[in-house]
């Protein structure tokens, strides 16, 4: 069962703007009973492949997060959150599955948009390597 626990980053060290906070006050009023996790600077080392911490260095924020959210969801399991992402019910039947993932549309999977996963599922650590070797820059996976 995925754990209820919700994941989601903040990097840079700029203030959140309000419209985040006030979907992640939705995450708590419609999950109450769930752990909720800022990662940052001072508990992720951003450093961990070279993507992210190109994203890092060239303060791309939105993309740092795109290897550390399947880092985290594979080794602690959970559901991960964009923080501009809006919840209007609770999570609860979702941890009943093995792993879900937020659809952009029909053909595209979003996982910015909310995806979940029981810790040491196979499917989020082929997805987390993919991003073994790539460049930010060129996304020249070997």
């Amino acid at each position: 069962m995925i754990p209820k626990k919700i994941h989601y980053f903040w990097v840079g060290g700029t203030p959140m703007p309000d419209k985040n906070k006030v979907c992640i006050e939705s995450w708590k009023k419609f999950c109450p009973d769930y752990d909720i996790v800022e990662w940052n600077e001072s508990n992720y080392d951003f450093s961990k492949c070279i993507y992210m911490k190109q994203a890092y260095d060239a303060k791309m924020w939105g993309f740092v997060p795109d290897y550390a959210r399947l880092d985290i969801i594979y080794r602690e399991g959970g559901i991960y959150l964009d923080t501009d992402v809006e919840v209007i019910r609770n999570l609860d039947e979702l941890l009943l599955c093995r792993a879900f993932m937020g659809f952009e549309n029909k053909a595209s999977v979003a996982p910015g948009l909310g995806f979940g996963a029981e810790s040491g599922n196979e499917i989020i650590k082929r997805m987390r390597d993919m991003y073994e070797g790539c460049s930010f820059y060129f996304f020249d996976c070997r």
